[in-house]
């Protein structure tokens, strides 16, 4: 079975701890990506959509 790798983006380890998910999976040679939402360090979500 091929191994899965988790990927995250610089500092957000906390995102993934709080909800359960990487912005992605590396998986062989291929490289699946989970929908992102504009975020603080800490995991909650940016309330304003311009910033």
């Amino acid at each position: 079975m091929t191994q899965r790798d988790a990927i995250f983006p610089a500092n957000r380890h906390a995102l993934y701890e709080e909800h359960g998910y990487s912005a992605a999976i590396r998986s062989g040679n291929l490289l699946f990506v989970s929908g992102q939402v504009g975020s603080r360090p800490d995991g909650t979500p940016e309330p304003d959509f311009a910033a």
